[in-house]
């Protein structure tokens, strides 16, 4: 599978998880084990509005993918989330459902540090001794 396919199912995973927290927050987080007041469904709701427009915006990643700061600032805020759910699940606050949900922020992290990586070497040898 291309790099560019990767982005793209990201694109609709990221998609498919805000219209779960938009329309089910209360669903989803008890299917994790946790629960929600009134004002936790609301940020829940509000999260997943903004998850659709990411990955929608993701979307036309197929064309041109994120490179550099771009695929390093993605890359670093799915490790904070990795980091952030591996807390919350270990302290009770999900059950063990959220270190499935880690796993995916894992392998979206390596796919963004990759995008980096690869758009380092790239300019590298472009800028080569000219």
């Amino acid at each position: 599978m291309k790099i560019s396919q990767l982005i793209v199912v990201k694109a609709w995973l990221t998609i498919g998880l805000g219209l779960l927290f938009l329309c089910l927050p209360a669903q989803l987080f008890s299917w994790l084990g946790g629960d929600l007041g009134a004002a936790g469904t609301v940020m829940a709701q509000l999260f997943g509005l903004l998850a659709i427009a990411v990955g929608w915006g993701m979307r036309g990643a197929s064309k041109t993918p994120p490179a550099g700061t771009e695929a390093l600032t993605v890359a670093l805020c799915d490790s904070l989330a990795v980091l952030l759910l591996v807390l919350a699940t270990s302290r009770g606050v999900f059950a063990a459902q959220g270190y499935i949900l880690a796993a995916v922020y894992v392998g979206s992290a390596v796919l963004y540090l990759f995008l980096f990586f690869g758009a380092r070497s790239a300019q590298n040898l472009n800028s080569g001794p000219g």
